[in-house]
């Protein structure tokens, strides 16, 4: 038996919520026991008014939170040297190198996005994780090749996504004739849903009162027409009846290095629901559309409005899209699969 002390972000963080906590269960079945320990303050937290502020505007409130932060850490530190390995979830403070090398040994590191690029010391900090980690867990190419410079112990390792009970079975749910176009995401992404807006009021026009556009977060989507936009405010459990009801899911981004660093998640989702998509042919986007032949990429706006015009009008190019997507994921990307891949480093530390 391996006991794994698992160092999270935070109760509802994606990074955690995906990489670590869905595996919990399924390690178990490896005898890979995962003690997970959750910070009383989400790493990423800090009060609203201090939002789109500088800490030079407030340092001592900063710093404040900042310390309550870490001292909140302080029970999985010491936990941490009741456990065979120690599993930390990207950094501890965002943009900063802090306590990590505080906690025992062999420290496992995971991370998912390009957190180098990170304000205002991630090389620094990314630095310190990978001098202080046995091994660092990434979830694509590309960041596999920024942390090798600092450490050769690297394991790929997708963000994987859970097969709905019913996908086998499920048709396109009854939307009244309206298909529905997809997006979930934090409010600090709706930019790249805002980067393609041109091509969603165009397909609004051509296909006006048969098409709407669905968006899940904690943010707000508007076009200058808001009668077929649905903004849902986002919850843990929302995401499952919004996965299911679209009828295409989309995934924009920008060509910059922090996009490139993202993990496919969207996509992930869209497919293991049947849901064929069309993405920016970024980073990991463009892999995982290639090889499994489940929706289109889009770079113009052109191509954004051909693409989504196709899917509308053929719903049986929807399904089969839609049967391929998922049977990439329960070959490579499903929790089973992706579980038993960190089973395997585990034993190998």
């Amino acid at each position: 038996m391996i006991k794994v002390a698992a160092i999270t972000s935070g109760l509802n963080t994606p990074s955690t919520r995906f990489r670590i906590r869905q595996h919990i269960a399924e390690l178990a079945l490896h005898d890979v026991h995962v003690n997970e320990f959750i910070p009383s303050i989400d790493k990423n937290f800090l009060p609203k008014k201090f939002f789109g502020k500088s800490p030079l505007e407030y340092p001592i409130e900063y710093a404040y939170w900042q310390t309550k932060k870490l001292l909140s850490r302080v029970p999985s530190v010491l936990s941490s040297y009741k456990n065979d390995i120690t599993l930390i979830s990207r950094e501890i403070l965002p943009g900063y190198p802090s306590i990590e090398k505080l906690y025992s040994g062999p420290i496992v590191t995971d991370i998912d996005d390009a957190i180098w690029l990170s304000r205002p010391y991630g090389v620094r900090a990314s630095i310190n994780l990978a001098k202080n980690s046995e091994r660092i867990i990434v979830g694509n190419e590309y960041l596999a090749n920024w942390f090798s410079q600092y450490n050769k112990n690297i394991d790929i390792v997708p963000t994987a996504v859970s097969i709905p009970i019913d996908s086998q079975y499920s048709a396109y749910e009854n939307n009244k004739g309206i298909i529905t176009i997809g997006w979930i995401g934090t409010k600090g992404n709706i930019k790249y849903l805002d980067a393609i807006k041109p091509a969603l009021k165009k397909v609004l026009d051509l296909y006006r009162g048969s098409v709407r556009i669905a968006v899940v977060s904690d943010g707000f989507f508007k076009l200058d027409d808001n009668n077929y936009v649905v903004n849902i405010k986002w919850t843990p459990d929302v995401e499952d009846d919004f996965l299911r009801i679209i009828d295409i899911g989309i995934m924009p981004l920008a060509d910059d290095d922090w996009c490139k660093g993202k993990c496919s998640f969207k996509l992930l989702q869209y497919m293991s629901n049947k849901k064929p998509s069309v993405v920016s042919p970024v980073g990991m986007n463009r892999k995982v559309i290639l090889e499994s032949n489940s929706g289109f990429c889009a770079s113009e706006i052109d191509e954004w409005i051909y693409h989504l015009s196709r899917l509308i009008e053929d719903e049986m190019l929807r399904r089969s899209l839609g049967d391929l997507g998922l049977m990439h994921i329960k070959e490579y990307y499903s929790t089973s699969v992706v579980s038993e891949m960190l089973a395997k480093i585990f034993y190998r530390i």
